[in-house]
């Protein structure tokens, strides 16, 4: 799926989501734009079929065996992250679904009307039921997205103050870059550290014991090492002792996509990450409107 020359020539991988949106609403570049995320669709719909339909039995791994039965399970695939900002989700929906009808497959999918929040929204409702606010991070291969959740009662009424900065670009930068992100969305919302015991973070790597896996893959893996610095700092500017919780980064963004059925999600950004159905014993409400 070639972006280079004619109408596309300038579009960045860092900012797909907003450079191709951008190319949507051009009169030149309208129709490349389309064709290029009809075809991300579709090889994106051809993955989907393949991992709700496709045959097991040919599968040598006992691990790959449970993970496709575990994916012919789910009853809906929901598709979240940022590549589906900024009116580029009908195009890709549009080549999914042409995918899904040529393989036969009946599999609804969906794109969630937050998608490009919904990893922030899961950690969200996470949050401790008879808390005022809480600040939330997402953090991505591309950037650091934060906001503050206002609750209510046991609804999460709004994600506030939503902002990112660029992530790390070396293990050894991620501890002090997610600090600072930290930090500056306490500050832009008024929210105070002091009266936090647990920040969760939706990170971009697999976990182990709750902490990001040093497997080389992810310029997060290396935070399970530098956990201590990153707490130390936090505490220093609460004043008291703060934990952090780490949730894989598709697993969030299904917390914020359940509607009580089992289901598959799939989040587009800088890489593809999966979530399914969550079994979290607490989750807070959304409110419809909670994402303006």
């Amino acid at each position: 799926m070639a972006l280079k020359g004619g109408a596309l020539s300038q579009v960045s991988p860092g900012r797909l989501a907003d450079q191709l949106g951008g190319a949507l609403r051009s009169e030149q570049a309208r129709e490349p734009a389309e064709a290029v995320l009809r075809e991300f669709g579709r090889r994106l719909g051809a993955l989907i079929a393949t991992l709700t339909q496709g045959p097991g039995a040919i599968e040598t791994s006992a691990y790959r065996r449970s993970y496709l039965s575990h994916w012919r399970q789910v009853e809906a695939v929901t598709l979240a992250g940022g590549l589906l900002a900024s009116g580029t989700a009908p195009p890709i929906l549009c080549g999914v679904e042409e995918s899904l009808r040529r393989a036969e497959v009946a599999q609804p999918v969906r794109v969630l009307p937050f998608a490009p929040y919904a990893s922030l929204l899961g950690v969200a409702r996470l949050a401790p039921s008879g808390a005022e606010a809480a600040v939330v991070a997402d953090l991505g291969h591309t950037t650091i997205k934060t906001a503050t959740a206002a609750i209510k009662g046991h609804v999460i009424t709004r994600l506030a103050d939503r902002r990112s900065q660029p992530a790390a670009q070396h293990p050894d930068e991620t501890a002090v870059k997610v600090l600072e992100a930290i930090m500056a969305a306490a500050r832009l919302s008024g929210a105070a550290l002091s009266r936090c015991h647990v920040l969760t973070f939706s990170v971009a790597s697999y976990l182990r014991d709750g902490l990001p896996v040093d497997d080389g893959r992810s310029v997060y893996a290396g935070l399970g090492r530098d956990i201590d610095e990153l707490e130390a700092g936090l505490a220093a500017a609460a004043g008291r002792p703060v934990q952090v919780r780490f949730v894989h980064d598709g697993t969030a963004a299904a917390a914020a996509a359940d509607d009580g059925r089992p289901g598959g999600l799939i989040t587009l950004g800088s890489r593809l990450a999966v979530g399914f159905t969550p079994t979290f014993s607490h989750l807070l409400d959304l409110s419809p409107t909670a994402v303006l």
